[in-house]
């Protein structure tokens, strides 16, 4: 194929980057001119081989399956948002974290491994339909950190109400925000460490797994409640299935 027949380096980043570990991850996608190792991270276990040979018209119908995904989540946290600012009239008291789901290539990569998924249902229709998405899957979820706000009062709040929820997990974000502005140290902080000490050893360790991952490096974050030897708030640069 000839130079024109080429996808820019930033499509193939994207497309890599929305089915990694999707339920397309275990296919091989074939791209002109481009191989996972040399855009991505080449200590991932999995990978996606971008070679020649594609389907264009297959590979961009799934692309387009997924931008209508995050679409739907965009909304949904859009939604949680403006419910959230109905409960607290002083609202710019609020400590905000950014989230926000895009379908553009993001600086940073939130990827959520949820190992195990409880259904939980809230009194709010919009919160249980928005917790209820996730539930019905077990492999990574992607968000892109930006400036979609979420207040770390109303997760405080939801881990009171349903401390046992596996799915919880996915609202409790605060994290991010707090590795963006303080970097590692900042994990180890309050409230941030007292928000996840709430949780049980097990719960923390076995529900959720959060990484950030950037264009340069993978970060995990593996949240420990310091009960046990090999349990402590640590990070890691590399995280291996």
């Amino acid at each position: 194929m000839s130079e024109n027949d080429r996808l820019p380096t930033e499509l193939v980043s994207l497309i890599a980057g929305q089915f990694w570990n999707s339920p397309f991850s275990m296919k091989a996608f074939s791209l002109t001119g481009h191989s996972w190792d040399t855009i991505s991270r080449p200590h991932i276990h999995h990978y996606i081989f971008l070679k020649s040979g594609t389907d264009l018209d297959v590979l961009l119908s799934l692309l387009r399956s997924e931008i209508e995904r995050l679409n739907q989540i965009r909304f949904w946290i859009k939604e949680l948002r403006n419910t959230v600012n109905r409960f607290y009239e002083n609202s710019e008291d609020i400590p905000f974290w950014v989230l926000r789901a895009s379908t553009a290539l993001p600086p940073l990569l939130v990827r959520l491994q949820v190992l195990r998924v409880q259904r939980i249902r809230y009194q709010s229709p919009f919160l249980s339909r928005f917790l209820d998405y996730f539930s019905g899957f077990s492999s990574i979820r992607e968000l892109t950190v930006a400036d979609s706000e979420i207040p770390l009062k109303v997760l405080q709040a939801l881990a009171c109400a349903a401390p046992n929820s596996t799915t919880l997990r996915l609202l409790s974000l605060s994290v991010i925000g707090t590795f963006l502005r303080f970097g590692r140290g900042g994990l180890r902080s309050s409230p941030l460490k007292t928000l996840f000490l709430e949780f049980s050893h097990v719960q923390i360790k076995k529900s959720l797994c959060l990484w950030i991952a950037t264009v340069k490096t993978v970060q995990t974050l593996a949240l420990g409640c310091g009960t046990c030897v090999s349990c402590d708030l640590k990070s890691y640069d590399t995280y291996y299935y």
